[in-house]
């Protein structure tokens, strides 16, 4: 997944029958269209868990909390749950900041952040 600097990159995978990564790399605005498809994406693979991996994240503004938010609710809806397992420093403090850290992030990431 090597992009370029500030460039948001979208990788998609599924690791087991019931669960989809998505690992996030870049910025991530409005203005991305490879986040938008991404949730559209790991939506339609009604996966049990969806795990983020936002570890290279460089920026994420409300458009990116909102799609995090966005694919969450859907997985709910149908029985499924979105966990950040990993996340950069700018992700961990965007989710700190808004009061998601404990909604998103996994238990074991909270504890170490």
């Amino acid at each position: 997944m090597a992009g370029s600097p500030g460039r948001a990159d979208v990788q998609l995978v599924s690791t087991e029958p019931t669960v989809v990564r998505v690992t996030l790399a870049g910025e991530f605005d409005l203005s991305d269209r490879a986040w938008q498809i991404a949730q559209s994406d790991a939506a339609e693979h009604r996966p049990a868990l969806v795990e983020v991996d936002a570890s290279a994240v460089g920026f994420g503004d409300s458009s990116f909390l909102r799609g995090l938010l966005l694919l969450r609710a859907c997985l709910a809806e149908r029985g499924g749950r979105l966990v950040v397992v990993d996340a950069s420093s700018a992700v961990r403090q965007l989710l700190a900041v808004t009061g998601l850290a404990d909604h998103l992030m996994s238990p074991a990431l909270t504890a170490s952040g």
